[in-house]
């Protein structure tokens, strides 16, 4: 089959067509011309006013469910999802029932992932049943396809055994994506500690329970020189932490939620619960050091943080509901609205594509001719209001029903 996609505008660095407008044409997923007009009556033609193309967005941080609670996402929904989304690959958790943490769970993912068009990257637990005691088998799980390793939302407290990880490893070339947070600094707390959390009566999580621990694991990987990747960053305390180490030549590299630059902390206060994340949602004065982390690349990527949860787990009071949304279809688009006249679309979109992929040492797919076609199309300055029930996604715990969002993604070629 033939594709031709007419007059998109190149977003990606890597292609000597980055910033024109191109006709490009796709046979048998591959690209074999990229002109300023093409015509093929043999063609299915994609033609969009201000369509945009970029290589396949990467998300380096969802849950699919599958295995064990496909009731929330099954890797077939979440898959549909991630399309619907802009996403060509994805990093999944291992935060499945039963954690991913053996070399034939690692195979099943892989085999079942084939099917379904867009590529799926496991992540193996970092230590047996992400319980923070025991490190796991990673190589094998490395051997079998995992591309790095994570405890999900368990942080790993245990500072010998987080250095154990960090080192065996780096022994094969894989990384550890740490959520970065302190136990007894956040035991049994609701939302972020600061004046929203006074407002609405719930023990709030000081921004120093991320800080502290993301000194810590610094301090780890600079002693030893091994390198470390932060999941999930919320706090300008850990922006300001990672930024000295670059500077310093460090190892590091870090993500961010989507969720956290286009909500914050007062958005909760009217208690829904799809707002309730980890880690939870910040005031503003945090959320601006993020947004200025992205501009000034201290923070690498910005990945969905995909965690789908039952209506039974979210319908529920505030303190007994679970964490995690559903945002992986709306990532882009929280990310786009929130960076508007703040950073570039290249700059954006470099967060989604190029830095995801040297994360994990993937490979890039750039925008010209002879290469694989992976591509993302979109219009970043559409506007289009949100409705939870066009989702793909199994669960519906999105907090942007009605929501105008700015960034219409059209589909992925894949």
């Amino acid at each position: 089959m033939m594709l031709l996609i007419k007059n998109a505008f190149v977003v990606d660095e890597n292609s000597p067509f980055n910033a024109m407008n191109k006709d490009i044409l796709i046979e048998n997923k591959i690209i074999i011309a990229i002109e300023n007009e093409i015509n093929n009556p043999e063609a299915q033609v994609i033609n969009h006013t201000n369509l945009h193309v970029s290589q396949g967005w990467f998300d380096l941080k969802a849950n699919f469910g599958e295995p064990g609670n496909e009731e929330r996402e099954t890797l077939q929904s979440g898959a549909a999802a991630a399309k619907a989304g802009g996403f060509t690959k994805v990093a999944l958790s291992a935060a499945t029932n039963p954690a991913i943490q053996t070399k034939s769970q690692v195979e099943y993912i892989l085999s079942k992932a084939s099917e379904l068009g867009i590529k799926l990257l496991p992540l193996g637990a970092a230590t047996i049943n992400q319980e923070g005691k025991q490190m796991t088998e990673m190589y094998d799980m490395f051997l079998a396809g995992a591309v790095g390793f994570t405890d999900d939302k368990n942080s790993i407290q245990n500072a010998q055994l987080f250095t154990s990880l960090l080192q065996y490893a780096n022994n094969f070339g894989a990384k550890i994506f740490h959520y970065a947070c302190d136990n007894n600094l956040s035991y049994k707390t609701l939302g972020h500690e600061g004046i929203a959390a006074l407002h609405n009566g719930f023990k709030g999580q000081p921004a120093i329970a991320e800080d502290v621990i993301v000194a810590r694991d610094l301090a780890i990987a600079s002693y030893y020189n091994v390198p470390v990747h932060f999941s999930t960053i919320s706090s300008s305390g850990a922006v300001q932490l990672i930024r000295h180490a670059k500077a310093d030549g460090k190892q590091v590299t870090c993500d961010v939620a989507a969720h956290q630059l286009f909500f914050c902390d007062e958005d909760v206060n009217g208690f829904d619960t799809n707002l309730k994340v980890l880690p939870p949602l910040r005031d503003k004065q945090h959320q601006q050091a993020l947004i200025d982390g992205l501009i000034d690349g201290t923070i690498d990527a910005i990945c969905s943080d995909h965690s789908p949860q039952t209506i039974e787990n979210k319908k529920v009071e505030f303190d007994h509901a679970a964490y995690g949304m559903s945002s992986i279809e709306t990532a882009f688009a929280m990310a786009n609205s929130a960076l508007q006249n703040k950073l570039s679309i290249h700059k954006i979109i470099e967060k989604f594509t190029t830095n995801p992929n040297h994360i994990l040492n993937q490979n890039k797919h750039a925008i010209k001719v002879g290469e694989v076609a992976n591509l993302t199309l979109f219009d970043p300055i559409q506007t289009f209001t949100f409705d939870v029930a066009n989702m793909k996604s199994i669960s519906k715990n999105n907090p942007l029903h009605g929501f105008e969002l700015t960034g219409k993604v059209f589909g992925v070629v894949c």
